[in-house]
Order: C-alpha cells, then structure tokens, then sequence
C-alpha cells in the first residue's frame, strides 16, 4: 500500500514538472496530457495493481570511495588448539635458582649389605704411662723343695788383697836382646869455625881472551871492532838463521847480546823473530824473548838473555868463544850491521872442524833449535857484528 502511494506521488510530481506529460514505470500506457492552465485534482487511490515482473538488472556502477574504518570489533572466541609445532633448538641453560627448602624427611630404606673392611687406620698413639703399682698380695705357703740347680758360673774376679812383705832379691837374669834403633835426633847447632888452614899451591895461570880490546868498550866479547863495520849494513833472509862467533872472557856470565839495526823491518811475524847463544859444542845456551816489535826500527838493541833449560849462561874456564844466532822472518827484514871484508877472507884459516867464524843452518826456521851442530854450514857473505856483556 505504502509502495503504491509512493508511485502515484512520484508520478503526479512529475507530471507538474515535465508540463504534463506522465511517466509511469511497469509497462503502463502514459496517460492522456491535460490541457495547460486546468486544473488537476487528485482521485482516491485505486486498488494495488498486480505486482509486474522485474525488469532487467542494470550495469554495476563504480565502486565509491572507501568509507572510514570501522571501530574495532569485539575479541572473538579463542580459536581449537592447533597441531604441536617442531622441537626448537635448546637454548642456555640458566642462572641457577635459589636453593628450595628441605624437603621431608622420608622414611628410612631397608639397611643395605655390609660392605668390604676398609683399610687399617693410621697407628694410634704412643703407649700410655705404666699405672702403679698394686698391692702386694698375701704370702703364699712354701712349696715342696726343689732339686739343686745346676753351679753357676764362677763370679768375677775379686779386688786385689793388700800387698805382701817384700822378698828378697833374686838372682839377675839373662840380658835381653838389643831393642831397635831409636830415630834420628835433630841436627845440633853448628860448631864454631875451625882455624884457617895453611894456604894451597898456586894454581894454572887462566886463558887471556883473543880479543884484549873488547875491555874498552867495556863488553865481555864482540865478533869484530864495531869501528870496522860496513856503513851501509845487509839484509837478513828469511827463516835463515845466521851465526857469528863471539869472543868472550872465560868463566864470564852472559846477560844481553847486543847488535845494530841500520834499517827497521817491517810486518816481521810475532814468535817467529828472535835471537840466542849457543855454545862450542852447538848446543843453545840462551835465548831472547820476541822480537818481531824491536827489530822494526832502527838504532842499538840490547836484548836481555834468559837461560834455556838445558843450558847454562854462566860459561866454563875453557870456553873462550859462543855463537851469537838471529832469526827474522816478515816482509822485508832488517839490516843489521855487518864487517865489509872480502868473502874469500870472512872464514879464512877455519873449518868445519874448527867452526866457522861466520855461518847459517840453512832456511825454513820459525824458532831456534835446540842444536845446530849438524847443520851449521860456511856463511861467505854476511858477517854480522855482534857483542855481549
């Protein structure tokens, strides 16, 4: 009813708006148009008309603008329990908690086997003080006699008794034999000194030295006058050792053996430069110590001897000669000063048997050997001057 109402109204506007003509919807023929100026009056609504079939569905429209969000709708039921997911991966274990109280005391379990012995325990402490002693009980009756026991052994001896009454002397006995001989007493003070006794015969008369005017230039033997010597002086080779007879006083003790360097050599080799004194018989009475730093400069050497130790520097009354010997070896060494004579007169009137008056022992040498007996040869070129004190 309120529907039809509704459509008339819509209509009878409609026909006032379009100058008349009607508009109907359902199929219906559009009504007859009034003429303009009347008047319209509106009837009483007939009966409701069947209802007509639906018309067709027009085209969807466009979506309009999404409204404003809605409130928040109430919480809904909680939904079923899904399924248990995988086991995750373990994570740290945390902080310990606080210790929770005692729980009770349960009841007391059936008491279990007896275990093994343990070990014995330490050693318990020191033996305790022996308590007194008790009383003494009442005296038994005597018992039945035993048999005798076996005699004991004789007691110690008693002390000695006073002594006697001296006897009379008896007879001496035989001697005794000698007792060992007793130590050596200590040595007594020495006596006083006897009387001088009567002067003995006068001995030989000693040997005079070959050469008298070594005593001025107050020397004990040279091999030549240094006033004859070579201005220029020569050069010694090396590892030859070079020997000149020296004339000295008998009996003398030799301290320095003397000679000159007209030119220093130079690099000469640490204990492989030195000078000695070898006796008649070629053995070497004395030597020098190192000179490869002394003979690298020029002037007067003074080398001071020391005894080898098979030989002696205090001389024998028949020794009136000894062989003074030089060894260099380095670079360029020294020259030393020495006679100008003409070779064939430097050992004349000498030989081998007699020694040589100027001579070497071959090449090679880095020390003075012990004896040059075997091996001294004539020297024709080098006559070196020496001199001892």
């Amino acid at each position: 009813m309120l529907q039809l109402l509704a459509h008339r109204v819509i209509t009878t506007v409609l026909i006032l708006s379009t100058g008349g003509a009607a508009v109907t919807g359902g199929g219906h023929a559009p009504p007859k148009r009034p003429p303009q100026g009347s008047l319209i009056r509106t009837g009483i609504p007939g009966p409701r008309g069947p209802r007509g079939a639906a018309g067709p569905r027009g085209t969807a429209g466009a979506n309009g603008a999404a409204g404003p969000e809605g409130s928040e709708g109430r919480e809904g039921r909680e939904g079923a329990r899904g399924a248990q997911g995988p086991v995750g991966v373990k994570g740290e274990i945390g902080a310990s908690g606080p210790e929770g109280r005692q729980g009770l005391r349960g009841e007391a379990g059936v008491e279990g086997k007896q275990g093994r012995e343990g070990p014995a325990g330490a050693a318990g402490g020191p033996e305790g003080k022996q308590g007194p002693e008790g009383k003494q009980g009442p005296e038994g009756k005597q018992g039945v006699e035993g048999k005798q026991g076996v005699e004991g052994k004789q007691g110690p001896e008693g002390k000695q008794g006073a002594a006697g009454v001296k006897g009379e002397t008896g007879p001496s006995g035989a001697e005794g034999k000698q007792g060992p001989e007793g130590k050596e007493g200590k040595e007594g003070k020495e006596g006083p000194e006897g009387k001088t006794g009567p002067q003995g015969a006068t001995g030989p008369e000693g040997k005079v030295s070959y050469y008298p005017w070594e005593r001025y230039n107050d020397l004990r033997g040279w091999s030549f006058d240094p006033a004859t010597a070579e201005a220029t002086g020569t050069s010694l080779v090396s590892g030859t050792l070079y020997l000149s007879k020296v004339s000295v006083t008998p009996t003398a003790t030799l301290k320095h053996l003397l000679i000159y360097i007209k030119t220093g050599g130079t690099s000469l080799k640490a204990n492989e430069t030195f000078a000695g004194i070898y006796g008649p018989e070629g053995e070497l009475l004395g030597v020098t110590g190192d000179m490869h730093a002394l003979w690298e400069s020029a002037g007067v050497r003074e080398m001071t001897l020391e005894e080898h130790e098979k030989g002696s520097l205090t001389l024998p009354g028949s020794v009136t000669w000894v062989y003074a010997a030089f060894l260099s070896n380095g670079s360029t060494n020294p020259k030393f000063l020495a006679g100008g004579a003409v070779s064939a007169l430097t050992n004349i009137g000498t030989t081998e048997a007699t020694s040589y008056r100027f001579a070497t022992t071959g090449a090679g040498a880095t020390s003075l050997p012990v004896s040059v007996k075997a091996s001294i040869k004539k020297e024709s070129t080098l006559a070196i001057w020496a001199a001892v004190n």
